[in-house]
């Protein structure tokens, strides 16, 4: 089955709604589990820099 075909098929049988609900959870589910990385590597490149000190400028720089 194609693309269209599929589509074509739940507009069909109006489950419009159910497969964008669907969806949508499944998008929200990537968005929250990769702000949750992004959440984890954003406190460590914090904590390295507060552990530096200053000491070393490259690091800073690539902490920034």
């Amino acid at each position: 089955m194609t693309l269209e075909e599929i589509l074509t098929e739940i507009y069909n049988q109006g489950m419009k709604i159910q497969v964008y609900k669907i969806l949508h959870a499944a998008v929200m589910e990537d968005y929250n589990k990769l702000l949750n990385e992004n959440r984890e590597c954003s406190a460590s490149l914090t904590a390295i820099k507060k552990i530096n000190k200053g000491r070393n400028e490259a690091i800073d720089a690539l902490c920034d």
